[in-house]
This record gives structure tokens, sequence and C-alpha cells, in this order.
């Protein structure tokens, strides 16, 4: 089984099929688990990141029903992943297991990169890191959604200002990072 935490949350089987996480709670308490990365969280972390300032009314009850739709989700796409989340004092762990998530896999790409001599390899290297980024910004105009056809719509034009090849000599030579918005139909 394999973790993404590189973009939206993403589980796949060993063989490459999606895993389905139900409930947006359910995919709070993974990432959560996740973002550990093998290390026990504690209940009390666990409560606070799902719920923050609104716990239920039987906020233990609740995590552990979040704990049991999980096992369930994972157990359904590989008979045996249930046992990935095991209650560890003081709280939940996740076995990711052998092979690394993306984060680790991304990791490891940057380390080989910046021990590679020559500049070739090293493209090649950051160009497969960066292709593990499930979320990328795009170079296409962004288009805001039309509530029906024929009517303006706002368009937006030039690079994003956040992007770091233009803002950044944008801003050393004083250029403001206004964006250029038109009216089309």
């Amino acid at each position: 089984m394999r973790f993404g935490l590189l973009g939206p949350l993403a589980v796949w089987t060993a063989d490459g099929t999606p895993v389905t996480v139900p409930d947006a709670k359910v995919r709070l308490l993974l990432a959560a688990l996740l973002a550990h990365e093998g290390h026990p969280v504690s209940v009390d972390r666990l409560l606070e990141c799902l719920w923050a300032d609104r716990p239920p009314a039987n906020p233990t009850g609740a995590l552990q029903t979040k704990v049991w739709r999980l096992r369930r989700a994972l157990n359904a796409a590989t008979p045996g992943a249930r046992d990935r989340v095991v209650s560890h004092p003081p709280g939940y762990l996740l076995r990711t297991g052998p092979e690394p998530t993306d984060v680790e896999r991304f990791t490891a790409l940057l380390e080989q990169a910046a021990n590679t001599a020559t500049a070739h390899t090293r493209a090649a290297l950051l160009d497969e890191a960066l292709g593990l980024v499930a979320c990328t910004p795009s170079r296409s105009t962004w288009r805001a959604p039309s509530a029906t056809p024929g009517r303006r719509r706002w368009r937006w034009r030039g690079w994003p200002a956040w992007q770091p090849s233009t803002a950044a000599p944008r801003r050393r030579l004083g250029y403001s990072a206004r964006r250029r918005w038109r009216v089309t139909r």
C-alpha cells in the first residue's frame, strides 16, 4: 500500500488501484497519522486535529469510530491492511510499510540530486521529484466559472505573482505584482 501526501491526500494498493477513504474527518485522521511518519500520535493531538475547538459530546468514542472507519477502508482495499493502524500508547500509529511515501521518495530524490556531479543526471532526478507533486500549477489562464453561457467571464492574463521565476525579478526591478484582469465574452 502506498500513501501520497504531495498534493491531494491519496492511498493506492500495491497494484496502483486508488483506495477511497470515505469521510473528510477520516481523511484528516489519515493525514495526521501520515504527517508523524511512523511515530505514535497522542489521542489529545488527534482530537485537536479533528475537532479543534468544537469536540463532540464523546470525543474519545468519536475518535475510535473514525479510526475504525479508516481501518475498514484500508482493509476493504487490501485484506489485512487494517493492522497498519495500531493502537499504541499514548494514541495511534500508522505503519506505512516497506514502500516509502511520496514525501520520503521526494526527499530521497532531492538528496540524490544534491550529491550528483553531472547536471544532466541532476536535472533528471529533480524532474522525477517534481513529477511526484500532484498539484503543480499549470501555465494556462484561469477562467472563473460562468453562471450561464454568454455571460461575461473574468479572465486572468499573465503569470502568477507567486511563481518564483517571475515574481522575484519583478520585485527586484520595482514592478508591482498587480495582476492584469480583463472582461471577455
